[in-house]
């Protein structure tokens, strides 16, 4: 069997959305993902949105974020293509491409794989760090009731577009239930692989447009990296635009995500992450067989 080290080269090291341990990730084209199940109603995130704007007249932006965040108009009805460029230790490995979607209550989804041009089931045995909860999971957790996260306002920032509010956040390890970081390694006899998982606290920004609570970037970085899986350093920065969907009018959705993450070592994995060509969630698209739409 591999040394740990080698696997970890391997970028098997994956952040997903939580799956139900009782229960195997359903397969996607190929591709295992996960599921977030939130667990929270939606009255209840209301409350957790009208708590946070009420916290005092700086949070009414961050207010309307989170609302963002949790009504389920986030990215319910519709679908992107994402290009990733990935590289290890600054030095191009590949790029990937992948049609993807966040489904509320599931987390993020891909299908339609392709290293190089290539077509893939899996991106299974393939150097670089792999996609993932960079669409919608990672958003939702941090605005989640059951996350507890603590923000704190910090100052009014000067943009192109115009005033933003900065927010610092941060949430513990232990009550974050929805964005794993998980590690696949293969069994004793080498025929399967195993998910090894943990929940990382998080801490980091939220830039919110001042006037119309808006979301423009967040950036997080693991607090709790798990030294069992070698990994001594995660982080992620997603930025978002109000985009043109097509029969669906303009929607704000996330349009450039990066990752850094570092093993002990000294090996580090960077992906830059491109979200285009976004159009309606319909069955003529492909996407996500066997799984369903938001109700």
């Amino acid at each position: 069997m591999k040394s740990a080290t080698a696997l970890l080269f391997l970028g098997w090291l994956i952040v997903s959305p939580a799956w139900s341990q009782d229960r195997p990730a359903p397969a996607i084209d190929g591709y295992v993902a996960g599921a977030a199940s939130t667990g929270t109603s939606p009255a209840s995130d209301v409350q957790r949105c009208a708590e946070i704007a009420g916290a005092g007249p700086q949070y009414s932006a961050l207010g309307r974020a989170c609302e963002y965040a949790l009504s389920g108009k986030n990215l319910p009805n519709y679908i992107c293509s994402e290009t990733a460029d990935r590289s290890m230790n600054s030095k191009p490995l590949d790029v990937v491409t992948a049609e993807v979607a966040f489904i509320r209550g599931n987390g993020d989804h891909y299908s339609n794989l392709t290293i190089d041009g290539r077509p893939v089931d899996t991106l299974c045995c393939h150097a670089g760090w792999n996609l993932g909860a960079l669409f919608g999971t990672e958003l939702n957790t941090i605005f989640l009731p059951g996350t507890q996260t603590e923000f704190k306002f910090k100052r009014i920032a000067k943009s192109h577009a115009g005033p933003e509010a900065i927010y610092d956040f941060e949430f513990k390890a232990e009550n974050n239930r929805t964005w794993s970081i998980d590690r696949l390694i293969r069994s004793e006899d080498n025929r399967t692989w195993i998910s090894h998982h943990f929940y990382a606290g998080f801490s980091g920004s939220i830039a919110v447009a001042e006037e119309s609570g808006e979301l423009q970037r967040m950036e997080a970085t693991s607090t709790s990296p798990d030294p069992g899986m070698q990994l001594i350093s995660y982080t992620i920065s997603v930025e978002y635009q109000e985009t043109s969907i097509p029969d669906l009018g303009s929607a704000l959705i996330p349009s450039l995500a990066t990752l850094k993450a570092c093993l002990t070592g000294g090996t580090c994995f960077e992906n830059r992450e491109v979200f285009h060509d976004c159009r309606e969630f319909a069955s003529k698209a492909r996407v996500l067989p066997g799984f369903q739409s938001v109700p």
